[in-house]
């Protein structure tokens, strides 16, 4: 009987732990939930911070987070093609969060004789492409061998070929 007395008694305390740790589990779960969801910013904002962001080459990962870091973080892009007239057009293709929102990630590039430029304009594609103008203060007259480009988690050069093209290579 005492041996028995002894089992429920450790029973009933291993029934009361399993009860106090879902409690706080499930309280936990509530917490992390309301905080994601009180963190989100709404897309015009999102919208308006991207528009007046204006990042410098050396601290761009740094400066972007002022936007949203959480955003920020989501941003999965790649880059996909760029082609050089007097314009510069990167072509990025969008996946998840950025696929469906209209606003653009800053992104920057670099010139060879180190001028820095900022994209002037883009236009959202319907299939979640997004493509970037950049206008230096002087047309793109004459051919520039690469740029530098800076977005989200990746800095790339890109060497263009004869006719001012370059792409992702499979």
């Amino acid at each position: 009987m005492g041996c028995s007395l002894f089992l429920w008694k450790v029973q009933t305390m291993n029934r009361r732990a399993i009860i106090i740790f879902l409690f706080c589990f499930v309280g936990l779960v509530l917490l992390f939930a309301y905080q994601n969801e009180q963190g989100a910013i709404d897309e015009a904002t999102l919208i308006e911070r991207c528009e007046k962001s204006y990042p410098k080459w050396n601290d761009y990962q740094e400066h972007i987070k002022a936007i949203d870091a959480g955003a920020v973080a989501q941003w999965d892009g790649t880059l996909v093609s760029a082609k050089l007239n007097e314009d510069l057009e990167l072509v990025f293709s969008l996946e998840g969060y950025w696929a469906e929102t209209v606003a653009a990630m800053p992104v920057l590039v670099r010139l060879p004789d180190g001028r820095e430029h900022k994209m002037f304009s883009f236009r959202e594609e319907a299939t979640s492409e997004i493509r970037y103008y950049f206008r230096p203060e002087k047309a793109f007259t004459a051919a520039f061998p690469w740029v530098d480009v800076h977005y989200p988690h990746t800095e790339q050069r890109l060497s263009f070929d004869s006719q001012g093209e370059w792409r992702k290579k499979l």
